[in-house]
């Protein structure tokens, strides 16, 4: 049977309110230390935890902030955004649970979101529409939301990096230095939901003021042997590709091979510009051109907001745009 706080109290031979007010650790309880310790004991000895569903009906506070994200894509750089949250919590004392999405439904921006416990604010990562989903639900209006990423609601502040201008950067870099036909490879499942998906917003912008005609590629889905099946097809119909933009450095990576399995020469006879930085240059034998985001940055922006919203000191809605770095390597000229 699971231990109860009436069973440590009985242990530690004081009430059942006293062992309350310890294992909630309340400053403003007069308990001595003698007390404070025997009830710290007994709860250990019992292996006594607390019932934090319980807890937060009672006090209206878990302690915990949720995380909110898709857990079926192989994307290397979810682990950059887990492991700066997981710092910032930390800091604060709060602890994380994570709530995982299917990639198909937040591509389609419909579905149900999963089962939730209670928390005290969320934090949001590739969510899509399916918080539109979550905000209509009454029972999650008044929970504060941050969110990484480029969406609006109530209650709820938003911290992204500049994709669109960063990608626009990057085509500009390509045509600068003598690539005409320019290619966007992305998996086949954002194509049609996602027109206005930023890196490929900023590619299309890019060659239009360029008078260049925009090449969009599909990957059957984002691992680098997608990338390079893809693109050693596409090369196979048109040889005058001459450089690539990428979704992410995945994607990238097996535009390499590829490159490189049509004797093509990078980035002499082709440029290729990745995203994210996932993939460390000593591991790649033509390390990759990418763009990175300060995720650091962004995630502590991110979790002072939702701090302060958790607290209830914040306005309605506050967003901030990040630059993104461009980092040039021996895959663009």
């Amino acid at each position: 049977m699971r231990t109860t706080l009436k069973d440590v109290a009985l242990l530690a031979g004081v009430s059942v309110q006293t062992a309350s007010h310890v294992l909630a650790k309340n400053p403003t309880a007069r308990i001595s230390a003698s007390t404070r310790a025997k009830v710290e004991q007994a709860a250990l000895d019992l292996k006594y935890s607390p019932n934090r569903y319980a807890q937060a009906m009672k006090g209206g506070k878990t302690n915990v902030v949720g995380i909110l994200m898709p857990l079926d894509r192989p994307h290397a750089n979810y682990l950059r955004f887990l492991n700066a949250i997981h710092s910032e919590s930390r800091k604060s004392g709060k602890s994380l649970m994570i709530f995982g999405l299917d990639t198909a439904n937040a591509q389609n921006w419909e579905g149900e979101l999963p089962p939730m416990w209670p928390v005290d604010g969320l934090i949001s990562i590739d969510s899509g529409r399916l918080l539109k989903v979550f905000r209509e639900d009454p029972r999650n209006d008044q929970i504060p939301l941050a969110i990484l990423g480029r969406e609006w609601y109530s209650n709820t502040d938003s911290v992204s990096w500049n994709l669109k201008e960063a990608a626009q950067l990057a085509v500009k870099d390509m045509v600068d230095k003598g690539s005409q036909s320019i290619v966007y490879l992305t998996p086949e499942w954002m194509i049609e939901p996602f027109p206005n998906e930023q890196r490929r917003s900023g590619y299309e912008a890019e060659l239009a003021e360029r008078g260049l005609r925009p090449n969009i590629i599909g990957a059957a889905d984002e691992s680098p042997e997608a990338g390079e099946l893809a693109i050693s097809q596409l090369l196979k119909a048109d040889p005058t590709i001459d450089g690539i933009l990428c979704l992410h450095d995945m994607l990238a990576f097996g535009a390499v091979s590829a490159c490189r399995k049509a004797t093509k020469e990078i980035p002499a006879d082709v440029q290729i510009w990745g995203c994210h930085n996932m993939v460390p240059p000593e591991a790649m034998s033509h390390p990759l051109s990418t763009l990175n985001a300060p995720i650091e940055a962004c995630v502590s922006q991110a979790w002072t907001w939702l701090c302060e919203r958790m607290s209830g000191e914040a306005p309605e809605h506050r967003e901030k745009l990040f630059a993104m770095e461009h980092i040039r390597r021996s895959t663009s000229r």
